[in-house]
């Protein structure tokens, strides 16, 4: 509707220009990290620090690369993102989309530093769940938007909140641009 269009450009507006954004990927790198070094265990790390290491991977992936839809992340196993690891790939296949009837799966692109931030997230969430980003409560129960928002307000405070759909147009005016 235009009604959302316009929210949609007042936040494109809004959102942290590129340096911006890329120290916010940085530091939420550099807390993962820090999260993955000082707790080996999943089980030991408080619940609220599962919190931050998710909204920090949310906004790696949104940030440092087009992501998609939130839908296909969602979905996206545990498995799947270590043969990622594995195989030191940059591209992993999304097969359950939204367009999947019409387009087949999709690729997205994962660049280095993401990888490795992947590397660090698994080692701090449970190996008993399958999905790669994981809810606090109930297996995939991750709302990206509400973890893209929060990382917006903890890494660029300065700027307006994004959502994934925001972030999409991001990326796609910039290439029209």
């Amino acid at each position: 509707t235009i009604a959302k269009s316009e929210v949609d450009a007042k936040r494109l507006e809004d959102t942290a220009p590129t340096d911006v954004l890329k120290t916010g990927i940085h530091q939420s790198m550099m807390d993962l990290a820090a999260l993955a070094f000082k707790y080996s265990n999943p089980d030991d790390m408080p619940s609220i620090l599962k919190h931050a290491a998710r909204v920090a991977m949310v906004g790696i992936i949104y940030g440092n690369a087009p992501a998609g839809r939130p839908g296909e992340w969602k979905k996206m196993t545990r498995k799947q993102v270590q043969e990622l690891i594995d195989n030191a790939g940059d591209c992993l296949t999304a097969k359950d989309h939204k367009t999947a009837k019409t387009e087949g799966p999709i690729g997205k692109y994962i660049p280095p530093g993401t990888l490795q931030a992947f590397v660090a997230y698994l080692s701090i969430t449970s190996h008993d769940k399958p999905v790669f980003l994981q809810g606090a409560y109930r297996q995939g129960n991750v709302h990206m938007s509400n973890c893209l928002s929060r990382w917006c307000r903890a890494y660029t405070p300065k700027h307006g909140e994004t959502t994934p759909t925001v972030m999409r147009k991001l990326y796609t005016t910039a290439v029209a641009d």
